[in-house]
């Protein structure tokens, strides 16, 4: 895996995980998970924007939405996604914030406005 966040190229960077890891079966008191199809390299802030629903993956894999402020951009990867589980873009695309997953077209304009 390539050694920079995945959204701005920052070098020190951590694993975030696109499906959480409390979905997982235990082994003990460890998640026993499909570390190869689930992790994402990114910086702390953009860690911490991901695991609190802010960032969503484009579901083609080429890059994310992210909720800056009022509005949502859309970032192009740093690196390839294609390892990724659809699956577990899917999920965490569910669990995003209103605004990104209005940006994903997961759920339509008439139910955007109504939430606002």
């Amino acid at each position: 895996m390539k050694r920079e966040c995945a959204i701005c190229g920052r070098p020190r960077i951590e694993e975030a995980h696109v499906k959480g890891k409390k979905t997982f079966p235990k082994n003990g008191n460890k998640p026993v998970g499909d570390r190869n199809n689930n992790i994402i390299p990114l910086c702390r802030n953009h860690h911490d924007d991901f695991d609190n629903s802010h960032i969503g993956i484009i579901p083609d894999k080429s890059g994310f939405i992210i909720e800056e402020g009022d509005d949502c951009i859309a970032i192009k990867s740093r690196i390839d996604l294609s390892y990724l589980k659809d699956e577990y873009i899917r999920d965490k695309n569910l669990e995003s914030s209103h605004m990104v997953r209005f940006r994903l077209g997961i759920i339509s304009g008439n139910e955007h406005g109504k939430m606002w």
